[in-house]
């Protein structure tokens, strides 16, 4: 029993570390590549928790090896755009001047119904109030309403 507990307290230690090390993000804020680690650290973590036969540097080493690779794949995406955009993608223009833009909602796999659900929440209840609304990479939807004046002087 003690081993156990000496054990799970040796991953959990490292689990920490290696997230401390990730970023200090929220989880709904975790871009693709870092909610895969995260995903496959809990897992590699729990293999030595449940069977004290296998050693726990069955668990540690491949939870190290990930956070490395997590650490390369941020430096570069920091470094290089096309990198970036390639791993993460680009943000997605779905409403443009009060009008949808249909083939950004196809490629994004969105619905209507969800589109105008991300701008109830936004408080916009009307398309033609809408310059812009765009999809972010983290899905987040970002809505830029028309000012009162830009619809007067007819610069929408």
């Amino acid at each position: 029993m003690a081993i156990i507990l000496v054990r799970t307290f040796i991953v959990l230690l490292v689990l920490f570390c290696a997230m401390r090390f990730m970023g200090k993000r929220q989880l709904a804020q975790l871009e693709l590549s870092e909610l895969v680690v995260a995903i496959l650290i809990a897992d590699l973590a729990s293999h030595p928790l449940q069977d004290v036969g296998i050693p726990l540097t069955n668990g540690i080493i491949p939870v190290l090896v990930l956070l490395c690779g997590e650490i390369l794949i941020s430096g570069a995406a920091m470094k290089s755009k096309k990198f970036r955009d390639l791993v993460w993608g680009k943000p997605s223009v779905l409403v443009e001047n009060g009008k949808i833009v249909m083939r950004e909602l196809r490629s994004n796999r969105l619905s209507m119904d969800e589109l105008a659900e991300s701008l109830r929440k936004k408080n916009i209840f009307d398309l033609a109030n809408v310059r812009y609304a765009i999809l972010e990479t983290d899905g987040t939807i970002n809505a830029v309403p028309y000012e009162d004046k830009d619809k007067e002087d007819g610069n929408g």
